[in-house]
């Protein structure tokens, strides 16, 4: 790989990356509105933009000769330290998605118990009595 060769290959790795790491603080932005759907496109647009990178480096993983001047070697640090700002993300991404993930089986798990104690409380047939109603069923 010549030097223009290199030039090229870290132009298109860094717009790659840039694309990554554009999705990932839309995930977090996704995660803080709460909207699931929006969320799950963009897990499925990292996932391709991931697999792209793959195999970008795969493609050209092979080592060759080339003079690193301080313009390549300032892309390949940016490029490095936006990975870690990915990967930082990403976590704080996780565990947010997690306390969402959580929020919403609570809630489930809330709403089967309302169900309950309405189909169980009020839609139970008991009989009257004077013709009063007495509600013995709730509160237990």
């Amino acid at each position: 790989m010549n030097a223009i060769e290199h030039e090229q290959y870290l132009k298109a790795k860094l717009e790659l990356v840039e694309s990554i790491y554009s999705n990932t603080t839309a995930q977090c932005q996704a995660l803080q509105s709460n909207n699931g759907e929006l969320l799950g496109k963009l897990l499925k647009k990292q996932q391709q933009n991931i697999n792209s990178l793959i195999e970008f480096g795969n493609l050209y993983s092979l080592p060759g000769s080339y003079n690193k001047d301080s313009d390549s070697e300032g892309v390949e640090s940016y490029i490095g330290s936006l990975m870690e700002t990915i990967i930082c993300t990403s976590i704080a991404n996780i565990s947010d998605a997690e306390k969402l993930r959580n929020e919403i089986g609570s809630s489930l798990c809330l709403l089967k118990k309302n169900k309950n104690v309405i189909k169980n409380g009020y839609y139970v047939k008991s009989y009257q009595h004077y013709g009063y109603f007495i509600d013995k069923k709730i509160g237990k």
